[in-house]
């Protein structure tokens, strides 16, 4: 399966898609391409450009105003601003500044140009402090974070003037970033920062600038996954389940009980993350083997049989840098299993081992549980070591 190409073969034909890939996720998702610009994919359609396919867990931006599609409103004068008492203009989300506009405005050429030409409307929010005479903008969005847990947030934001931040704000404030000036919209991240329970979301901006934004996102992730689309409530992307239809019986045709070996190669676009999976095979909990990069990113390929014994090659160093990078692994019940990582040292070996049964074959994600990759995969290749 090269997903980059979204070509797919099996036993050196050609074949369809949906013959070597299920997706069971009951939401819309969005991904984008190597040029940056975004698609919708439906509810179970793999999320699959360029940059190869996306295989996703579960998470819920916090965010509930309209952040791609925001009613197009007149400006209100956002003088003596507090959470308490919102300007009625936006009801439920709050704004602020001395003397600043807080508003909505069209800029839809800008925002098709940052990639979401099709999905945004190309109204933004926006803080205008131009004509101000003392003090910053600032807008919070009313949605508290809520808990404790490690959170990210991000926007793509246009900043026309003078220093502008992003950031949370509860008893103090967290993630903060300054926004460059430019003329085009830039994506704007913070991950993995603790807030408090009561924690917003702030864009802000002093005397003499203008800050527009859309597609606001906090969620409880360590790191940012693509962009959730919210109407007006909080939207949760559900999590992605991809499995190769009829596994067994094609695990069978290809002798996988003889051996097999693979080829996956993995665009890892983060080193902070908890275990990444890329493929799993296997019958339950207790009978499985997986090819994963766990938390101190280093890759692993793993068997266990019955419960109790397991086969495990590791990469004694650790992936440098992110990166696309090629894994060959492979398996064999006499022994010689093999573990090829490019960039890092090699592993082989082991002994003897008896395969468990491998009647489900999952892409992106442990079989045994509901961790993901959360990153894209741009190929996957198996094939039978007798062939």
């Amino acid at each position: 399966m090269n997903f980059v190409q979204d070509q797919y073969w099996f036993d050196h034909a050609s074949v369809s898609q949906t013959s070597l890939i299920a997706n069971n996720r009951n939401s819309p998702a969005l991904f984008d391409n190597a040029a940056g610009v975004y698609s919708v994919f439906a509810a179970n359609v793999p999320a699959i450009t360029d940059r190869g396919l996306y295989v996703g867990g579960q998470f819920t931006n916090k965010i509930s105003a309209y952040n791609f599609n925001p009613a197009l409103l007149a400006p209100a004068n956002a003088a003596d601003f507090n959470a308490a008492a919102v300007p009625g203009t936006v009801a439920g989300h709050g704004g602020g500044g001395s003397l600043g506009l807080f508003g909505m405005t069209a800029d839809a050429e800008k925002v098709a140009a940052a990639g979401f030409g099709g999905i945004a409307n190309g109204n933004v929010f926006q803080v205008d402090m131009s004509a101000d005479v003392a003090g910053s903008g600032f807008f919070i969005f009313e949605d508290a974070v809520g808990d404790t847990n490690p959170h990210s947030w991000g926007a793509w934001v246009r900043n026309d003037g003078v220093d502008a931040t992003l950031r949370a704000v509860g008893s103090a404030s967290y993630g903060i970033v300054a926004l460059v000036p430019g003329p085009e919209y830039s994506f704007i991240k913070s991950e993995n920062w603790i807030p408090d329970a009561a924690a917003k979301f702030r864009p802000q901006i002093a005397l003499g600038g203008v800050l527009r934004l859309f597609g606001m996102q906090v969620v409880q992730s360590r790191f940012l996954p693509p962009p959730i689309v919210t109407e007006g409530a909080p939207a949760t992307r559900l999590a992605d389940s991809l499995t190769i239809p009829d596994f067994a019986a094609k695990a069978a045709a290809l002798g996988f009980e003889n051996g097999f070996g693979g080829k996956a190669v993995v665009d890892l676009t983060r080193l902070s993350d908890p275990d990444r999976y890329i493929f799993s095979a296997g019958l339950d909990i207790n009978n499985w083997m997986t090819l994963y990069v766990n938390a101190a990113n280093r890759i692993v390929f793993t068997t266990r049989q019955g419960g109790a014994a397991y086969q495990t090659l590791f990469t004694s160093s650790v992936i440098p840098a992110p990166g696309a990078r090629t894994v060959e692994f492979g398996y064999s019940p006499a022994g010689g299993s093999y573990l090829n990582v490019e960039g890092v040292s090699d592993q082989s070996g082991g002994a003897a081992f008896t395969a468990p049964v491998l009647s489900l074959g999952k892409i992106g994600q442990n079989i045994q549980s509901a961790a993901h990759l959360n990153g894209p995969l741009r190929e996957l290749q198996l094939w039978g070591l007798a062939a």
